[in-house]
């Protein structure tokens, strides 16, 4: 009988600590990488498996600098939308938001940061870093606006304007009227990057055919043509 008890303890206990090891295993597997260290499918575990604005500030900004690094070569973080359900969607959403406005206060140090004689020339330097990322595409794309029509584009500009409003009603009182100043100057370069992407100075100095000096000139061409051809 003693016997028979010992070997049912040592079963117990073999089974308790196979337990404990399967538990141990899984946890090691579950466990998220360091942002530094994690590959795009490590990113958007930690983008859809947790609430950002639970971390400590640190580990914000880690995941902020490494999501920075895919952006800037290509990552798309709508690719991941299909193998996603509703609520993972949801927390994608929230924690790319974050980012962003993590992105933009940083940004906003920055300005603050630089000598006046050069805010200028860094809000530029920005503004077209912004559309280098697609930060804001990147969300509007997420929030389900379409790229390539006309009505989606207005309206990925209206929820960013509101975005914008949203981040800086978050700020302490004493530093609203700061970040105000700089979200200002930023959305009047992010508007000026934009035309110059959609327009360039040759073309904004090239005259139209509607224009009188545009007719003249489609004119001369054209008589210049038939008496070649005579």
């Amino acid at each position: 009988m003693k016997r028979r008890g010992l070997l049912i303890g040592l079963a117990i206990i073999g089974a308790a600590t196979a337990s404990i090891a399967v538990v141990a295993v899984a946890a090691f597997i579950q466990r998220l990488p360091e942002p530094e260290q994690a590959d795009q499918q490590g990113l958007f575990r930690w983008l859809v498996q947790t609430h950002l604005r639970d971390e400590p500030a640190d580990i914000q900004q880690r995941l902020l600098n490494r999501v920075e690094q895919e952006l800037a070569h290509g990552i798309d973080l709508t690719k991941c939308l299909t193998q996603i359900d509703k609520e993972q969607r949801a927390r994608l959403l929230e924690n790319v938001d974050l980012l962003a406005e993590c992105w933009f206060f940083r940004e906003a140090d920055r300005y603050f940061s630089e000598p006046e004689t050069g805010r200028i020339a860094l809000v530029k330097r920005q503004a077209e870093r912004v559309r280098q990322l697609g930060i804001l595409d990147q969300i509007s794309a997420l929030e389900g606006h379409p790229k390539g029509t006309a009505s989606a584009g207005m309206a990925a500009m209206a929820d960013n304007a509101r975005r914008l409003e949203r981040w800086l009603a978050d700020v302490a009182p004493q530093q609203r009227q700061r970040v105000s100043e700089y979200f200002s100057t930023l959305r009047a370069a992010l508007v000026w990057n934009s035309l110059q992407q959609w327009f360039s100075p040759l073309d904004l100095l090239k005259p139209t055919q509607a224009s009188p000096k545009g007719a003249a000139q489609k004119a001369t061409a054209e008589s210049a043509e038939k008496q070649t051809a005579a």
